[in-house]
C-alpha cells in the first residue's frame, strides 16, 4: 500500500514492513533510480502507521510546535486519504 509518494507498507505472514523511497543518483555504470529502505517491522498495519508518524516527526527536527502539528496534521491526512481509497 502507497503512502503518498514516498512512504510504502507491505506485509507478509510474519510482519508488516514499511519503507521509505529514496533516490540513488546516476553512476558510470547505473542510471538514477528509485530505492526502497526498510524502516522498520511492525506487528500490525496500525503499528506501522504509528511508526510512520514518529518518523515524520523526527523528520522535522521538533524545531518548533507549529511545525510538529503541521507534519502531524499532513501525515493524518495521507493516512485518512489511504483509508477513504
Amino acid at each position: 500500500m502507497k503512502l503518498g509518494k514516498d512512504w510504502e507498507i507491505t506485509s507478509d505472514p510474519l510482519n508488516v514492513t514499511l519503507s521509505k523511497r529514496s533516490r540513488v543518483k546516476a553512476t558510470d555504470k547505473k542510471p538514477a533510480h528509485d530505492s526502497w529502505a526498510v524502516k522498520g517491522y511492525y506487528s500490525s498495519i496500525e503499528n506501522a502507521l504509528k511508526g510512520l508518524v514518529g518518523f515524520g516527526l523526527k523528520e522535522t527536527e521538533l524545531k518548533d510546535l507549529s511545525t510538529i502539528q503541521a507534519k502531524i496534521d499532513e501525515l493524518n491526512k495521507l493516512i485518512e486519504n489511504k483509508k477513504g481509497g
